[in-house]
């Protein structure tokens, strides 16, 4: 039996549960360096895992969503309605990532 492959981790569902992470830390006005400390991961990571430059494992998603005061069950549920719903967009989602707007403000040529 052939294995399908891992998505990349900015795309499909970790790329979903990275956006629905970052909402939840909107929602709940919690600084990233407080989430990390929180959920006992080292910041770097939550940059990457929040990115979706990293791909999210079971356990440091319960851990960021206990933090959060939510759990990994209601971030899996969001982030499959999120797939699921032609209106959203991924690829806006990952635009409010950290470092994002520095980004494209210094692409932005007149």
């Amino acid at each position: 039996m052939a294995m399908t492959p891992v998505a990349k981790p900015g795309e499909g569902l970790n790329a979903a549960v990275a956006a629905e992470l970052r909402a939840e830390q909107g929602r709940v006005r919690r600084s990233a360096p407080a989430l990390a400390a929180d959920a006992k991961i080292p910041y770097g990571s939550l940059r990457r895992y929040l990115a979706a430059e990293r791909h999210i494992d079971v356990a440091t998603l319960d851990a960021l969503a206990t933090a959060l005061g939510t759990t990994s069950a209601a971030i899996v549920a969001a982030a499959e309605q999120r797939m699921s719903d032609p209106a959203s967009s991924l690829a806006l989602a990952a635009d409010d990532s950290p470092g994002r707007d520095e980004e494209a403000e210094a692409d932005d040529t007149p």
